[in-house]
């Protein structure tokens, strides 16, 4: 396995398409549909890649974002944001933070994931 992704996104019909594609790629797929369900589940799974999407209804994503990066638990997941095109990232506050913008096609989405656990990967070893 590559470890566990957590997808949060309040498109259930986005969700399946991710998860399908996350799984099939060998990823175990834990799901929340808005901001406290995945502060929850990434409590319990404590996932390698947290994938948010930036326009939750209840959440900002950014917000969450911080969140994660605050919680010792999931201050070194890699974390993906969603973006609608045109949208802008805070400036400086998440340069550590990959952004894709929607619709993510699966190879990229892939390709970001697995370019963040390579980099995670490295800094540990500099760090050994």
């Amino acid at each position: 396995m590559n470890g566990s992704v957590l997808l949060v996104d309040d498109s259930a019909d986005l969700l399946r398409i991710y998860s399908t594609i996350l799984t099939h790629a060998g990823f175990d797929v834990v799901q929340a549909t808005n901001g406290e369900q995945a502060a929850e589940k990434a409590r319990e799974a404590r996932p390698r890649i947290i994938v948010i999407d930036a326009l939750l209804r209840d959440q900002d994503g950014w917000k969450l974002a911080h969140r994660f990066r605050s919680d010792a638990r999931t201050a070194t997941s890699v974390i993906i944001m969603l973006l609608e095109r045109g949208d802008v990232a805070p400036p400086d506050l998440y340069r550590d933070i990959q952004q894709l913008a929607k619709p993510v096609e699966p190879q990229v989405l892939l390709a970001a994931i697995r370019e963040g656990l390579a980099n995670t990967a490295a800094e540990r070893d500099q760090t050994a």
